[in-house]
């Protein structure tokens, strides 16, 4: 893949609050249909350029077995379940070359002798018919404290097919008389060029991505793309990591009906099925300069401008698909 010079964005909005999906497989073959509505209508509305790069993202727990308000009830995906999702993910993905495609996260949960379950709310990145990318949420935000215990405040080594690494994104281990830190669960990786990190809802608000950030790069500047997938967390510029001139996508699930009405599009401290904003000042490094990032909204906020030009819009092939259609130019 050549380098990125832009990018579009489409999304996949069922309201995943409430709702929940049993049926494994028919879930996986309505997401497959839903990324092949949104790279149909990407293709069909605009011109392809190698080096555009299209957006596939859906909402938090896009993939839940039994959803369950007070918890106690809710079921979660087995691994061989995640096996199944991962494979479909896959397939679909290997239609679409130039469709980078975050379906959400999965709930899923793995036995363990001393704890009972260990729960993982999990997102995937897929590229080119590849499982590019994965990330643990590292957050406990009281999405998964149902019958299990939640990851983030334990460390399970090779369990589960090697699933069972830490959420957290490092852990410090004594070794030879030395603590040294042991990667295990990031949130960045690279595509085409740019440096990308994605972050799942309860993370954003605990700037666990800014955390990772300025361990790994002290002198940091930030990120080209920085994604939150989540269910009612609207991104706040204190914990954005894109820098000047990247930008931040989120993708929500938090709403009361299965159709939201993409209003209030591209506005920071908003609840939007999708929004995209633009890092207009920095201030230094992302270390430096955590009180002094400014987010942009990349619609027009005039009210005049939003009757006459709406730029985020839902798509006719699906009511359920979101499809922002501007060109975002990288720096």
């Amino acid at each position: 893949m050549p380098k990125i010079k832009s990018f579009r964005v489409a999304a996949y909005t069922p309201c995943t609050r409430t709702q929940s999906w049993p049926n494994l497989r028919q879930r996986i073959d309505e997401v497959q249909g839903r990324i092949e509505t949104a790279a149909a209508y990407l293709d069909m509305k605009f011109n392809h350029d190698p080096a555009d790069l299209n957006i596939f993202l859906a909402p938090e727990w896009c993939f839940q077995k039994q959803h369950d308000k007070n918890k106690a009830n809710a079921q979660f995906h087995t691994a061989k379940d995640l096996e199944l999702i991962i494979e479909g993910m896959k397939a679909v993905s290997s239609k679409f070359p130039n469709l980078l495609i975050i379906p959400g996260t999965v709930i899923w949960s793995i036995p363990h002798s001393a704890k009972g379950a260990i729960i993982y709310n999990t997102a995937f990145v897929f590229l080119g018919g590849n499982l590019h990318h994965t990330y643990h949420k590292s957050d406990w935000g009281g999405d998964t404290a149902g019958p299990g215990t939640f990851a983030t405040t334990m460390r399970v080594d090779g369990v589960a097919g090697g699933w069972g690494n830490t959420l957290r994104s490092s852990y410090k281990t004594k070794k030879g008389g030395k603590t040294q830190t042991v990667q295990t669960n990031t949130h960045f990786f690279e595509c085409g060029g740019r440096i990308f990190g994605v972050e799942v809802c309860a993370d954003h608000i605990a700037e666990m991505m800014r955390t990772e950030y300025t361990e790994k790069w002290k002198n940091g500047k930030g990120l080209d793309i920085h994604i939150v997938v989540a269910c009612g967390m609207a991104p706040k510029p204190e914990g954005v990591v894109a820098k000047k001139d990247g930008y931040i996508i989120a993708c929500e699930g938090f709403w009361d009906n299965d159709v939201p009405t993409p209003q209030s599009e591209g506005r920071s401290n908003k609840l939007n099925s999708l929004a995209v904003l633009k890092v207009s000042s920095r201030g230094g490094t992302v270390r430096s300069s955590r009180d002094h990032c400014r987010l942009t909204p990349t619609t027009p906020q005039h009210p005049a401008a939003q009757r006459t030009k709406r730029f985020i819009v839902t798509s006719p092939l699906d009511k359920r698909i979101v499809v922002d259609t501007r060109k975002y130019v990288l720096p």
